[in-house]
């Protein structure tokens, strides 16, 4: 399964560093990527990053959150409030400077961030239209995540149309997650006490 971190500590720059190398993997192969990324790498290391976007996750899952209910997160909370209070519990060295930082990576990246983030959570924790939506509104933003996102959500498809093919159309709320695991086995070997449970149906 494919693993967005935009919740959890892993930052935009990264996430698209990895859909980036999907796409060169895919043209040129593990090997050829690695050797050339290792020689690159390679030389004195920049200046220390600072750790923000661990300690940004709560602030990107409440947007992430808002966002699948169909509000937009920059007008309930403006960068500037998530910037002075994360400089409040994070001052570091300069509270200024910390604060200008945030302001500075939620104006570049802050809707990547949730857009991911709100990706990742609607697969198992949302109904699974809301999967499709968020990868979708994920690529429109940034194509870069056509590679990272296309796939998985193109597999999530069959599951869906399968599910059809045997069950019916799934209850709204399902995740998508369900769905695939009920699509990939047969009627019969799905528990009756599971599947009228899963369909909202008494036992």
């Amino acid at each position: 399964m494919t693993n967005l971190q935009g919740a959890s500590g892993a930052s935009p720059e990264q996430l698209l560093v990895e859909a980036e190398l999907q796409a060169l993997i895919k043209r040129h192969g593990k090997a050829a990527v690695r050797c050339a990324a290792t020689k690159l790498c390679k030389g004195r290391v920049g200046r220390k990053v600072e750790p923000d976007w661990p300690l940004l996750a709560p602030y990107v899952q409440a947007d992430a959150d808002a966002w699948l209910d169909g509000k937009i997160p920059e007008e309930l909370r403006k960068n500037n409030a998530i910037a002075e209070d994360f400089a409040e519990k994070y001052p570091g060295q300069s509270r200024a400077s910390t604060h200008r930082r945030i302001m500075g990576k939620l104006a570049k990246h802050r809707v990547t961030s949730y857009l991911s983030a709100a990706w990742k959570k609607s697969e198992n924790y949302r109904p699974h239209a809301d999967y499709f939506r968020a990868g979708e509104a994920l690529i429109a933003h940034d194509n870069r995540f056509q590679n990272l996102v296309s796939y998985p959500a193109e597999t999530k498809k069959g599951a869906l149309a399968r599910y059809r093919d045997k069950l019916g159309e799934p209850p709204a709320e399902m995740t998508i997650a369900e769905i695939a695991k009920l699509a990939g086995r047969h009627p019969t070997a799905i528990p009756m006490a599971r599947l009228l449970s899963v369909l909202g149906l008494p036992a």
